[in-house]
């Protein structure tokens, strides 16, 4: 990779960031909606994430991934920050994982809100050493299911937008 393309990877990454702090910025000015469980919220910024998985790779995501867990932690507190780390981290490494099986943008999305989900309640289940899971873990799948599926069409939408960001003329490009 020429200096160039280093350099438009790191912009683009920077950039990719700020949207993804603007996005989850924002997601938290929304009110609760009352026919959501607790803890349910749409993560729109995890779009951004995926885009990063997609077309810049897993070190550019992960990184988006802890620096977005890390604005958490500033602007909201070290526990909402250490549940956007777990969640996180088990989601990035589901969507890796579906990634390597060439999984659709539906599935992929689908699998890291659950996989998101599921990291948040490990997180809050081992912190507070509560049996609550396994009755608090059919909400969460059904509502990553929904969410999921969500942030998918967001992001098939975006993806011919998106992709024109490309920092790599031979990045890979996806069509499901």
């Amino acid at each position: 990779m020429n200096t160039l393309q280093k350099n438009r990877r790191l912009a683009l990454t920077a950039l990719m960031l700020a949207a993804a702090l603007v996005l989850s910025w924002l997601e938290q000015l929304i009110p609760v909606l009352p026919f959501l469980p607790p803890g349910v919220k749409l993560g729109l910024s995890n779009v951004i994430v995926m885009y990063c998985l997609f077309m810049l790779g897993l070190p550019q995501a992960a990184l988006v991934a802890a620096l977005k867990a890390v604005f958490v932690l500033l602007t909201r507190g070290w526990i909402a920050g250490l549940l956007s780390a777990s969640g996180s981290l088990l989601s990035l490494l589901a969507m890796y994982l579906m990634l390597r099986l060439h999984a659709s943008y539906l599935l992929l999305s689908i699998t890291g809100a659950i996989f998101h989900n599921i990291g948040q309640l490990l997180t809050v289940t081992l912190w507070l050493q509560l049996s609550f899971f396994s009755y608090y873990l059919p909400v969460l799948i059904l509502s990553g299911l929904g969410m999921g599926l969500l942030t998918g069409l967001v992001l098939k939408a975006l993806m011919p937008a998106l992709r024109r960001l490309s920092p790599d003329p031979g990045s890979p490009e996806r069509t499901t």
